[in-house]
């Protein structure tokens, strides 16, 4: 059975459709500001989607932990569960991102240059 979070994240699946004055709103740019500045280089449309649901998840679980821990008789199992998919989510997006250039070599010839 689903709580009533995951009820809201399943109408609300975007950015646009919180309410901009709220802390959830707040928060969710925070993630998001966070997601797009490891990104490093243009975010295109299909990104920044991904990144706001990843915020969303995060939020989520985040809600969920926190209601939990005030004593709220929400299941563990959902909880992780709700952390582990914003974990997924997060990792999915940083797994994306390109990798650094120093000096016209990528970072890991760096690396390796320095570990010899």
């Amino acid at each position: 059975m689903l709580s009533d979070s995951w009820r809201v994240a399943r109408r609300k699946l975007g950015l646009n459709r919180l309410d901009r004055r709220g802390s959830v709103y707040k928060r969710a740019c925070e993630i998001v500001a966070e997601l797009e500045r490891g990104l490093r280089g243009e975010i295109t449309p299909l990104r920044r989607q991904a990144v706001e649901r990843a915020a969303l998840m995060t939020i989520l679980a985040e809600d969920l932990s926190a209601r939990r821990l005030q004593g709220e008789p929400i299941p563990l199992d959902e909880v992780l569960r709700a952390e582990g998919v914003a974990r997924r989510a997060v990792r999915a997006i940083t797994a994306e991102r390109p990798a650094a250039a120093v000096q016209g070599r990528s970072l890991s010839a760096l690396e390796w240059s320095e570990a010899k």
